[in-house]
């Protein structure tokens, strides 16, 4: 009987519950805007994914476009052509550039005439997040967002920056970046 008791106490200490009972941990909160205002993920009315800066880096993506591409259900298919720029994105299998809405910081980035969005001026280490939200939100954003909306959101420098990147191709392909920051 002693035994039984000794035992049952010993097990009920090293349960998972009673040693992470004094542990806790801190989510970190993903605040989306799929709704055109900020709402934790969790309160989002629609399906909606998030590729964070930090990702983006770890990933070591080297255009804005191929970050869009980590989304799960996202398609992002560059125009043939040499030294195409354009691509036309869809979400879940819906078709056409003219169905998926990409907005930066609010201001839609889709050709009027061909749905088509230029990624050339984007680069990755300028933004914050990317949030994708799935489904028709056309009584939101308009006539594009049928599929969804790739919402891409700059982010803002913390203190006083100065970016300067350059590269160099095959074929003499020259690249060049500057960019200036400040916090308002």
């Amino acid at each position: 009987m002693g035994i039984a008791v000794i035992l049952g106490l010993v097990i009920f200490l090293f349960s998972p519950s009673v040693v992470g009972a004094g542990q806790e941990v801190e989510l970190e909160e993903v605040v989306v805007t799929a709704t055109r205002t900020e709402k934790p993920r969790a309160e989002a009315p629609a399906s909606v994914s998030v590729v964070t800066r930090e990702e983006v880096q770890r990933r070591n993506v080297q255009a804005l476009d191929q970050a869009v591409n980590l989304l799960p259900g996202v398609y992002n298919k560059r125009d043939k052509g040499l030294m195409t720029t354009t691509a036309h994105v869809a979400i879940r299998g819906i078709p056409g550039g003219q169905r998926t809405m990409v907005i930066l910081d609010g201001l839609p980035l889709n050709s009027p005439y061909t749905g088509s969005v230029d990624w050339e001026g984007l680069i990755p280490e300028g933004i914050g997040r990317i949030e994708v939200a799935r489904g028709p939100f056309s009584s939101l954003y308009g006539g594009h967002a049928m599929g969804g909306v790739v919402n891409i959101i700059t982010r803002m420098p913390e203190r006083r920056e100065l970016t300067l990147k350059g590269g160099y191709g095959s074929h003499d392909l020259w690249s060049g970046y500057a960019s200036y920051g400040d916090r308002w």
